[in-house]
Formats: C-alpha cells, structure tokens, sequence
C-alpha cells in the first residue's frame, strides 16, 4: 500500500543509540560525493571515531567543483582546490589526519554521466579503498537524497562492495532531510547515533567549508549557498544512519 510520509518525521523518531553500539571496534569509512557531504551528514560520528581510535577514512567521490557555475574569480579547477582543501580541513576539526582522507577527482554532477568505463574504473577504485580495511562499517550517501551524484554513490558503493567481506553499509542523510515527503510503500528503518559530546566539533567542521557558506565566492551567476534548513538539521545532537538494502 503506497503511504505518505515526511523523511524529517520519520528519522526524528529513530531510536537512539550510542556510537559503540553501531560501529563497535570497527573502522568506519564515510563516502562523500562532495567536500562538506562528511561533515554534514557523519562530522559527529566521524569525531567520535577519531577520539576512539576506530580509524576512521573519507573518501571523497568528486572535488565540487560545479557548485559556483560562472564563477571567473574560482572557475572549476580554482575552486576544485579550494574545496579539496576545505575537505582536509574539515576532517582535522574532526580529528583526523590528512593520510585518512582520499581524492578520487570524478566530475561534479557527473556522476550518473559516466560512461560504463568510467563508471567501472571509479568502481574499482572505491572496492580498493575499502579493502583497505578488514572489519569495517561503511557509511554511504543515503539513496533518498535528492541529488544525482548522491544517488549514483549509493549505487556505485554497493556495487564496489558486493563481493567484500567484513563490511557493514549503512546510509547517512543530508539533503533527505529537507525533503517536504517521500511516496512510497515502505518506512524507511535506521537509527539515530548520539553524537552530542562531539557536536562542536562538528560544527567548526562544518565552518571549515566556506565555499558554501556564501561568504567566500560572490561573482557567480549560479551561486550555491547551504540552506539554513539544511544547516539547523546538521546541527542536532544526533545522526541518523539508514538502513541499506543489498
């Protein structure tokens, strides 16, 4: 039976849980399509990793180099770098170290374009990433955000992993958050991580992007800004992890 509900609704009503009890004395490995992605959707989980010594890794699908269109002041390889570089700092207000963060480079908003040999490459590259670690709970962009580079992660990830052993996928929410209702003839499942003792940290995470912020780039035709919903969602004392459908 197809049902209407609100995603916000919903994942507020999660149960809550600690940290140690999702992850436990596993690695955790958060995949991001863009830089701030971490930051918004596990900045809390990861600080928590880093101060646990769960060893935590981002790995970054693609540079956001398309988030200011027009921009002459950052056109795309500027800007790629400046938020190559805003992802680093991010993760060091978490508390990682710069060897915990990875770049792959794919195209911003490209990445339901790729054709299947790039698709396959990036998909190998991820599988590799991963098999890094041996016993590991893997966060993924929850396939509900409505984002094509976020939807074509999920799918990508888990096709990465299918075959690897020792991984737990989960699926963390950013832009699902604001999301005014989802059709559909299933409640999505999951749980909401406790993150409370590490929210600072992750909102000085979250500063570290300015790029996004509206305050850095001001001469593009398209400019992209975080919503101040958005914002206040990643502000609460918790996460919420999806549950993920192999």
């Amino acid at each position: 039976m197809t049902q209407r509900f609100s995603y916000a609704s919903v994942m507020s009503s999660f149960p809550l849980v600690s940290p140690q009890e999702v992850i436990g004395d596993r690695d955790l490995l958060v995949v991001a399509p863009h830089p701030d992605d971490e930051s918004l959707g596990c900045g809390g989980l990861l600080a928590w990793a880093a101060a646990s010594g769960n060893k935590p890794r981002v790995l970054f699908l693609t540079d956001g180099e398309g988030s200011h269109p027009g921009s002459h002041l950052y056109p795309p390889d500027r800007l790629g770098n400046v938020r190559r570089s805003e992802g680093k700092k991010a993760c060091a207000a978490l508390g990682l170290s710069e060897v915990a963060t990875t770049f792959l480079g794919a195209p911003d908003s490209g990445l339901l374009a790729l054709s299947d040999k790039e698709r396959a490459a990036l998909v190998s590259n991820i599988r590799s990433w991963v098999e890094q670690s041996n016993d590991a709970v893997i966060c993924i962009p929850a396939a509900s955000d409505p984002h094509s580079d976020h939807v074509a992660a999920h799918a990508m990830v888990k096709d990465a992993i299918r075959c690897v052993q020792n991984i737990e996928m989960l699926a963390y929410a950013v832009w699902t958050w604001v999301t005014d209702e989802m059709v559909g003839s299933e409640m999505p499942e999951g749980r909401r991580i406790d993150i409370e003792k590490f929210r600072e940290k992750k909102r000085k995470a979250i500063v570290e992007h300015q790029s996004q912020h509206g305050t850095l780039i001001n001469d593009a035709a398209d400019p992209f800004v975080l919503p101040e919903g958005l914002l206040r969602f990643s502000d609460l004392p918790y996460e919420v992890l999806l549950n993920v459908k192999v």
